[in-house]
């Protein structure tokens, strides 16, 4: 390719400093919820109070371990809390520095230790500091925010795939199946990690995919010919341990994972290998920054947070509000157009949909699209009916 490379992935030197303003940040919140009374930057949200009382007691029994042990909360100590993929959600303080191999530098760096909304003056703090590397910050469940290059978001595996699908499939060694075959219809169902394909994490455990009741309609889909990708914020180590004993070994190669916010795109190649797209990694951002394509993909988006600036939105703009799944709960701030395709019930309601586009599979024309806007309104209603 004849591309300037744009990677989605940013240097050491650059993780450095995010470790380090992010480190500080922790502490000086930690010095905040020991000592509200005391002058502070967290102090100056308008609705500190009432924020203070949602603060998790977990959180500030970590706050009273780093006033009695304040040496446990160094940078470093915070970056070895992260580094374990199973052990890390046991760290209520932890920046974890996410990569997709040894010489591709970061693909993104998360930190957890400022909740709710003291996390905005967080952000605050620290986006004058990032952006001159062109790195941006947003919010991750209730208590985390990740740093990311500009532009990657869940967005970006959309605008990819519209250039590059069939590229991905050949290196996947996708086969078509007995009613999906997406080297001519380009059909791919993409969905959220947590609280959309599996059930989200809790500090001390790490639900797993074949826990999940979306498992066995995924599984059906996939035996069709239907390529599934799991978009997820979290670590793609993180989110291969959780896929990885679900899916028979002889449909692995139809399933994509987009995770570390994006930043990184894998796949299951014949022999069962996850292997990083590179390819993505180098070129995605360029792709975003042509002219856009006209859409040709196949694809409907599943996901669980349709707030203006939630974790999913970027997805259902990419794929448009006609082909989106809002499967989480309803909030003042979740854009109007999801309405229509908001079926509430989190993995539950997942499994509904799936199920249903087995059925709407397995009764189509072989090679016809399968998410055409009549079949996708189908889909909806016949789910919501469930």
């Amino acid at each position: 390719m004849d591309m300037e490379k744009a990677s989605t992935h940013f240097n050491e030197n650059v993780a450095a400093e995010i470790v380090k303003a992010s480190g500080h940040e922790i502490r000086e919140f930690f010095s905040f919820l020991n000592n509200p009374q005391k002058a502070s930057a967290y102090g100056s949200l308008k609705n500190k109070d009432q924020a203070f009382q949602k603060i998790s007691q977990s959180l500030k029994e970590t706050a009273i371990k780093f006033e009695n042990f304040p040496q446990q909360f160094s940078d470093e100590c915070l970056v070895e809390n992260g580094k374990n993929i199973k052990q890390a959600i046991g760290y209520y303080a932890r920046i974890e520095l996410r990569r997709s191999g040894q010489d591709s530098g970061v693909a993104q760096v998360a930190v957890r230790g400022v909740e709710g909304e003291f996390r905005e003056v967080a952000l605050s703090r620290l986006r004058p500091g990032v952006q001159p590397h062109g790195i941006d910050i947003k919010l991750s469940g209730k208590a985390s925010f990740e740093f990311n290059v500009v532009g990657v978001n869940k967005a970006l595996p959309f605008i990819y795939l519209n250039h590059r699908l069939k590229h991905v499939l050949e290196y996947m060694g996708y086969t078509p199946g007995s009613c999906l075959n997406s080297f001519k219809t380009e059909t791919v169902l993409a969905a959220d990690g947590d609280g959309t394909t599996y059930e989200s994490p809790s500090w001390d455990r790490l639900p797993l995919l074949s826990e999940s009741p979306v498992l066995k309609p995924l599984i059906d889909f996939l035996s069709l010919g239907g390529v599934y990708m799991i978009i997820s914020g979290n670590d793609l180590g993180r989110t291969k341990e959780r896929v990885d004993g679900a899916i028979p070994r002889d449909l692995k190669n139809r399933v994509i994972l987009a995770a570390n916010g994006a930043a990184t795109m894998a796949i299951y190649d014949k022999d069962n290998s996850l292997k990083e797209v590179e390819d993505y990694r180098e070129n995605a951002i360029n792709y975003s920054r042509r002219p856009p394509l006209k859409a040709k993909t196949d694809v409907v988006y599943i996901g669980d947070d349709g707030r203006n600036h939630g974790n999913d939105i970027d997805g259902f703009k990419a794929v448009g509000f006609k082909r989106s799944v809002l499967v989480g709960d309803w909030s003042e701030d979740t854009l109007i157009g999801l309405k229509e395709g908001w079926i509430p019930g989190f993995v539950a309601s997942t499994t509904k949909v799936v199920s249903t586009i087995v059925d709407m599979v397995r009764n189509r024309q072989k090679n016809s699209i399968l998410f055409s806007d009549e079949n996708v309104a189908t889909m909806i209603a016949r789910a919501k009916a469930m």
